[in-house]
């Protein structure tokens, strides 16, 4: 009987799998997934960004972890040496705000994300304005920038994950 349960199966859910078959979990755990088709699951219809815009020291880390295991992962999970596509790439992420209650909070949120080594600028209306030159800026107030954050494709990293944890 295991003694780990899973509630669902997506990406969240899989690389939780994946990581407790590593440390010799594997027969400990159940994942249960409600939609074995993922047809109506939340993986296939998320956008896969991950950011670094968080305000809370664990989250910024746990976002640094993923680019890191991301930026490696179509080998780590690679399949009899074929590797596991996911179209990880660099977007960027902009965070906007207006008003003196934005501003303030965008430059606190800063101020803790610069100190826990997460690449973020932050931007006036002008410097909006030239980074983006097609964007209507005129109630922009302020903006945080993140160039390294990434995106990958978030049901081909479930799909690649599935295999490793035997699910």
């Amino acid at each position: 009987m295991a003694k780990i349960a899973i509630i669902g199966g997506g990406v969240i859910g899989s690389s939780i799998a994946y990581y407790l078959a590593l440390a010799g979990q594997a027969a400990d755990v159940v994942v249960i997934e409600p939609d074995p088709t993922y047809e109506f699951a939340a993986t296939p219809r998320a956008t896969g960004g991950i950011r670094q815009l968080f305000t809370v020291p664990e989250n910024i880390r746990m976002a640094q972890y993923g680019h890191e295991i991301y930026g490696q992962f179509e080998m780590l999970m690679a399949v009899d040496g074929d590797p596991a596509p996911i179209d990880f790439h660099r977007e960027g992420y902009l965070w906007l705000g207006s008003g003196r209650r934005d501003i303030d909070s965008l430059i606190g949120n800063w101020r803790i994300q610069t100190a826990h080594d997460a690449r973020v600028e932050l931007l006036d209306r002008k410097g909006v304005k030239h980074r983006f030159p097609s964007m209507r800026v005129d109630d922009i107030d302020i903006a945080a920038f993140s160039r390294n954050s990434r995106k990958a494709r978030a049901d081909a990293a479930d799909a690649a994950y599935q295999p490793q944890c035997q699910l």
